[in-house]
């Protein structure tokens, strides 16, 4: 009898704990109602895209330059003076430019300086109101496969600022450009981060943000449902130098190719690149009559070191590329074999 007892209680303290267990999962899988808003966290972000909307709808602004509209962004206020970034073949020509703000404020902008080759314009217009510029991110911590979002004006000025998600396919991708400019012809490698989505006529200047509320970069080029955006860190570079009137020159190696790090497993494997020893740049091509032809670099080469400066990713070969200098000095790997090239840098 008292054996009977203790199991009569152990099955009721089962039942007990089955059902408060069935009630648990059912609330957790229990259907959203549509007036409730659930949020969820992947890596630490939210993927409430309405906060990176609202956060920086205020920084980006419509460029108005004859009938053609594109986009632009806040990038710095100095006392009344108001700089904007947008792309340069949307404002070529330079006359009659307006900035429409977020506000519905409309002001006559002025040309300040461009960089055809990077296709980036910064703006200045006087503005005596308060506004936001863009919280910048940093473009070497961009991930293929990552989330992002572009804000930025479509096709008709009636048109409110209008978002568009899309996917980081290529963190990091050479795009090979071709220009006429002055009655010059221009033929080079920009590294550019490859989007996934469907971006409609109009992003053109459009910033591109993290899920962080960060820039990340900007349009530049589409081609179909794929589009290019510049990284934010070179276009920090641009901006700054343009903001204080300082010239400058981008090096050009005149090479193609990715970086190390970037390299799937069965890349380096089929390569024979060890990665756990060897780091830098692989080139998988040489433009013929560039600076890295002159000096002798190879397709096949992997460029480690310029000028004492190593080669890991893309913004050391920014660094080279927008500092000055006369003479370089390539430390290279070719067929495991280490290398040193040196040449002189012409002014052209």
């Amino acid at each position: 009898m008292k054996n009977n007892r203790t199991l009569y209680i152990i099955i009721a303290v089962l039942c007990v704990w089955v059902l408060v267990l069935s009630v648990a999962v059912i609330r957790k899988g229990r259907a959203v109602l549509p007036n409730e808003i659930s949020e969820y966290n992947v890596s630490g972000f939210s993927t409430d895209l309405s906060k990176v909307y609202d956060q920086n709808k205020s920084s980006v602004v419509t460029v108005e330059h004859g009938s053609e509209l594109s986009s632009g962004f806040i990038y710095a206020k100095r006392d009344d003076k108001v700089y904007i970034v947008t792309t340069y073949h949307g404002v070529s020509g330079g006359n009659d430019i307006s900035v429409h703000f977020n506000n519905g404020y409309r002001i006559r902008a002025s040309l300040k300086d461009y960089d055809v080759f990077a296709d980036v314009a910064l703006l200045e217009c006087e503005f005596e109101y308060e506004v936001k510029p863009v919280s910048l991110g940093d473009s070497s911590l961009v991930s293929t496969g990552e989330f992002v979002l572009g804000i930025g004006v479509r096709e008709k000025l009636d048109y409110d600022f209008s978002s568009q998600f899309g996917m980081v396919s290529s963190r990091y991708r050479e795009v090979e450009n071709n220009i006429s400019f002055r009655g010059s012809y221009y033929s080079y490698y920009e590294g550019l981060i490859q989007l996934s989505g469907e971006f409609s006529k109009g992003y053109s200047g459009c910033p591109v943000f993290n899920m962080n509320g960060e820039a990340i970069g900007m349009i530049t080029m589409e081609d179909g449902s794929i589009v290019f955006a510049l990284p934010v860190n070179e276009i920090r570079i641009i901006a700054d130098r343009m903001m204080e009137e300082e010239d400058y020159t981008k090096l050009q190696l005149g090479t193609g190719g990715r970086y190390i790090a970037d390299l799937e497993k069965y890349e380096t494997v089929s390569l024979n690149i060890n990665v756990e020893t060897i780091d830098g740049y692989y080139v998988e091509s040489v433009r013929p009559g560039s600076l890295a032809s002159t000096l002798g670099i190879n397709r096949g080469d992997i460029i480690t070191s310029i000028n004492g400066t190593e080669i890991k990713n893309s913004d050391a070969m920014l660094k080279i590329c927008y500092s000055e200098m006369n003479e370089i000095e390539a430390e290279i790997i070719r067929n495991g074999e280490k290398i040193t090239l040196r040449g002189s840098i012409s002014s052209d």
